[in-house]
């Protein structure tokens, strides 16, 4: 079977879409997750924190070199909240003053 060059540009990006899909499932979920259980456990909480809360911020700046999205109003105010949650771990905890008898 002979296949035209649109049928075989079609198939070559078929395959490329497959085996990228596979890639994210393996590789990037698969071993990342293997790793941040890894440090789940070795960090204390306020590390865990900060890895969780910058994500969202990573991924809406990657959005923006990468893909040419550019954040809108409300993504920033987004971004300000998750960098005020983050500055909120790093507050010391308060301890209980016992009042004077």
């Amino acid at each position: 079977m002979k296949l035209s060059q649109p049928q075989f540009v079609a198939l070559v990006a078929l395959t490329l879409m497959w085996a990228s899909l596979a890639w994210g499932m393996v590789i990037n979920h698969g071993i990342a997750q293997v790793i941040w259980f890894g440090m789940a456990r070795a960090l204390p909480p306020q590390a865990s924190t900060f890895a969780i809360m910058a994500v969202p911020l990573v991924g809406t700046l990657s959005a923006t070199f990468f893909v040419g999205e550019m954040p809108r109003a409300l993504d920033f105010v987004a971004a300000g909240f998750i960098m005020l949650a983050i500055a909120s771990a790093l507050l010391p905890q308060r301890t209980a003053n016992p009042k004077p008898a």
